[in-house]
């Protein structure tokens, strides 16, 4: 059974952004049973970074899922600032998952006839924005993840390390309460890994928003400020 506990430093009386409570995921029935998530619990505030570790099929990604919105537990609660996410309706969890939550996963899942820009651009535009809104707040984030020079070019013209930044940047523009990250620097060179790590991080500790990033990688891990073993 996998378990995980948190210890927050935080004052009691501050919301935390995202809460998970004894949250269970089991797969199947009957002997054919499997149990992916045991009673998982943790609890991040604003400005805090959590590291979930483990081995291959220890939940992991299953959790991340959960604490998401997409998809639902068997058991437990997540809190997302306070409401409950899967006592919503679906249409309200969905506007609560794009209004709070950032994304960036291990492949970069960029549209390739995009440029950077637009790609960085596009959750603003399904948000309604207006595109010259969109644009500007797009070239002032890839300006801040380093790539004010790289705007007109489409994933194709980058290098992988670059095309990650674009998808922290993408993830970052709406300014969401919380980003979840899966595995974000699993296809890059250890270099490349740690210098993408370490703009997350910054980028997530300067907007004072909160981070769970899962990553097979103990050194990047030691990086937050907690580490959750699964």
């Amino acid at each position: 059974m996998n378990s995980a506990a948190s210890v927050s430093m935080n004052p009691p009386d501050q919301m935390p952004l995202l809460q998970a409570k004894d949250l269970r995921m089991v797969f199947g029935d009957g002997a054919g049973e499997v149990v992916a998530l045991g009673g998982v619990g943790l609890t991040l505030h604003r400005g805090e970074t959590i590291a979930v570790v483990g081995a291959s099929g220890a939940g992991k990604s299953t959790l991340l899922h959960i604490l998401g919105g997409l998809e639902a537990p068997t058991s437990g609660e997540v809190l997302l600032q306070g409401r409950s996410l899967y006592a919503m309706p679906d249409r309200e969890r969905t506007a609560q998952r794009n209004s709070d939550l950032g994304f960036v996963y291990q492949a970069h899942h960029l549209l390739p006839e995009f440029t950077a820009e637009e790609n960085v651009a596009m959750p603003l535009l399904i948000r309604r924005q207006s595109p010259s809104a969109a644009r500007a707040q797009a070239i002032q984030m890839l300006s801040r993840v380093g790539l004010e020079a790289r705007c007109s070019h489409t994933p194709a013209m980058l290098s992988g390390g670059e095309r990650q930044r674009v998808a922290i940047a993408r993830a970052l523009v709406t300014q969401p309460a919380c980003v979840l990250a899966d595995e974000p620097t699993g296809n890059l060179d250890r270099a490349t890994a740690a210098k993408v790590f370490e703009l997350l991080i910054d980028r997530v500790r300067s907007q004072q928003c909160g981070l769970i990033v899962v990553t097979h990688d103990p050194e990047l891990a030691q990086r937050c400020d907690r580490t959750i073993a699964l």
